[in-house]
């Protein structure tokens, strides 16, 4: 299991490397896609160099996603690449994870990498047909009688 809170005072020269699942609550993702969370694994290491912290890793995810054409949840696989640094929250640049009172929330930045990488429109496949605009069929269950 991966810690909710890093302390990186007195950090080992030799980093760190986490690796295990990461529960997450679907209240994290902004989007409301997200139907269901089978795993998310993290596989992270945390060097020090000098007084930068570097970041290098993946996220490894399995979701259930609510397709936006049908309204059908779909299986969803994802795997994000880690390329990242820590800093100070009063210096923080774009590729970078904030650093609050010497301390690290890989929770927190797990959930962020994921939530900014889902797909804005989800689709259960690309010819999804999606539903009938008269009588909210599926279309790719069935068909319909309605005017087109």
């Amino acid at each position: 299991m991966i810690p909710k809170i890093i302390s990186l005072s007195n950090f080992p020269k030799k980093g760190i490397h986490l690796k295990g699942n990461v529960p997450l609550d679907l209240e994290v993702f902004q989007k409301g896609f997200v139907y269901s969370i089978k795993s998310i694994i993290l596989d992270l290491e945390i060097r020090k160099l000098e007084n930068i912290f570097f970041l290098k890793g993946n996220i490894e995810e399995e979701l259930e996603l609510i397709c936006s054409r049908c309204l059908e949840p779909f299986k969803y696989l994802q795997k994000i690449e880690i390329l990242h640094r820590l800093q100070e929250e009063k210096d923080l640049e774009e590729d970078a994870f904030p650093i609050i009172n010497e301390i690290f929330k890989p929770y927190d930045m797990t959930a962020e990498l994921i939530d900014i990488n889902l797909p804005m429109k989800p689709l259960c496949s690309e010819n999804c047909k999606g539903l009938c605009k008269w009588c909210g069929a599926n279309l790719n269950i069935e068909g319909c009688d309605c005017p087109k």
